[in-house]
């Protein structure tokens, strides 16, 4: 088996020569193979050529700049890609919209998945557009006022040739997660709370030996559950192959990726191999799996990115609205974009009419005390056995879970204990209001009823109905 593996110049990255030597002394092992260095430069005509000749089974692609420019991060892949050669790691696609800070942000934002603001104008970090090793970040990068912010990533961009963003800092913990492939299924280990005494994570914290920081498991189920939510969702958007790493800060019960790694350092003291040590898993059995795919042992406290699912959270659905649920769903509530404080007005009226009335059905979905659902409905004053839905609404940062179609299936079994024979449900007829139009589609609903101009001039009421069998 012929084995190739691919780097800058080892002078551009003083942990890069550590990462080749590491790797190659695992391989080295196994006699029956020919494994050949090629350093990678901008002449990516004579890589082709390299390439070709040598006929690589397998390439190990630990190219993370090109002439110290992490900015042609996935030419390499992009090259191996077509030339169909197998190599470790993500592909073009990944490296290419994961590395450049500002477009994962984008993208994130497409997906419904938070990031800190960027270029915000209240507290914030200067932190550079491309490199993931932390360079140029310090203490000193969190700082207030427009000018300032601006003179400081001016400075940053002179001293390290190339370019720096400010974005919103995100005041909490900093907490990672570390990600593989083994055997047609992705591993997440559980996510570590990094303490450092400066508050962020600075060049010096992660590569100077002697200034040490604590590494602790994340001991909030809430903020863990939702982690590991965010980490399959990015995966998949990203198309990440074989190993990453994705950086979140946590502000109370809020999270925000800060980070998205498709092709971390995997040296020996790195972040990510500690994390691997931790849960039990050799350097050499990881690096095994990711050239020659050879399974591993896996600890059972390991996720299966397959579990990370709608199904098996620990959801609860609960038909007791207490009276310290309603700030909760309020502040839910206000977090999805369609609604605004005027529909917040309602929403509050009907949550006491509960408490105190009596009045409407509500069914709430929890993990362990986190809301992140509800449904209320009630029986239409008119019938005997027709119900009307109000409100159903799900975290956004829960969509595309399946868990607003398991939270409507809790409510509809609820109608038909209740011999309900069948529900309404009024909406209107807006582009904000496509996807939840879609979402009762696919329930089973047909619409019945158009009002033209219902609300105000050009909003039209729609009324659903569906009949339960």
């Amino acid at each position: 088996m012929r084995i190739l593996i691919l780097t800058d110049d080892l002078k551009y990255d003083f942990d890069l020569k550590n990462q080749f030597e590491e790797i190659k002394n695992v391989i080295s092992k196994n006699k029956k193979l020919i494994i050949k260095h090629v350093v990678v430069s901008l002449n990516l005509n004579k890589l082709k050529k390299d390439i070709l000749k040598f006929k690589p089974d397998k390439v190990i692609n630990l190219v993370e700049t090109i002439e110290g420019k992490m900015e042609y991060i996935s030419l390499v892949p992009k090259i191996l890609e077509e030339l169909k050669v197998s190599f470790t790691g993500s592909g073009s696609f990944s490296l290419e919209n994961s590395t450049n800070k500002l477009l994962y942000k984008k993208l994130c934002n497409l997906n419904n998945i938070p990031v800190p603001i960027t270029n915000n104008l209240s507290k914030s970090i200067v932190k550079s557009v491309f490199e993931h090793g932390s360079l140029g970040l310090e203490s000193g990068n969190v700082l207030t006022g427009e000018r300032v912010i601006y003179l400081k990533t001016k400075e940053l961009e002179e001293k390290y040739n190339t370019k720096f963003f400010s974005e919103e800092f995100i005041e909490g913990k900093e907490v990672n997660v570390t990600f593989f492939h083994n055997k047609n299924e992705w591993k997440i280990l559980s996510p570590v709370e990094l303490e450092v005494n400066n508050d962020i994570l600075t060049f010096e914290n992660k590569w100077n030996d002697d200034i040490q920081y604590n590494r602790k498991n994340l001991d909030d189920k809430n903020i863990e559950f939702k982690i590991l939510f965010y980490t399959k969702k990015i995966i998949e958007l990203f198309n990440i192959k074989d190993y990453g790493r994705i950086d979140f800060r946590i502000n109370n019960d809020k999270i925000y990726i800060i980070d998205i790694n498709t092709n971390p350092c995997i040296s020996i003291n790195s972040g990510f191999v500690n994390t691997l040590k931790e849960n039990s898993i050799s350097y050499e059995d990881f690096i095994n799996l990711i050239i020659f795919d050879q399974e591993i042992y896996i600890p059972t406290n390991i996720k299966d990115i397959k579990t990370i699912q709608h199904n098996d959270l620990q959801i609860n659905y609960v038909n007791e609205l207490k009276k310290e649920d309603i700030i909760k769903i309020e502040e839910l509530f206000l977090s999805i974009k369609n609604f605004d404080k005027n529909d917040l007005i309602i929403i509050n009226e009907i949550l006491y009419d509960i408490i105190e009335k009596n009045d409407y059905k509500i069914k709430i979905a929890k993990i362990y005390d986190k809301i992140i659902g509800v449904c209320i409905y009630d029986r239409n004053p008119m019938s005997d056995n027709v119900y009307e839905i109000y409100w159903i609404f799900v975290d956004d940062n829960y969509s595309s879970s399946g868990i607003g179609k398991k939270l409507y299936f809790e409510v509809e079994k609820e109608i038909i204990k209740n011999c309900g024979k069948s529900i309404l449900i009024e909406t209107e007829l807006h582009v904000n209001y496509k996807k939840a139009i879609n979402f009762y589609q696919k329930l089973g609903y047909t619409n019945i009823l158009e009002n033209k101009d219902f609300y105000k001039e050009n909003q039209n009421r729609l009324i659903y109905f569906k009949e339960l069998k």
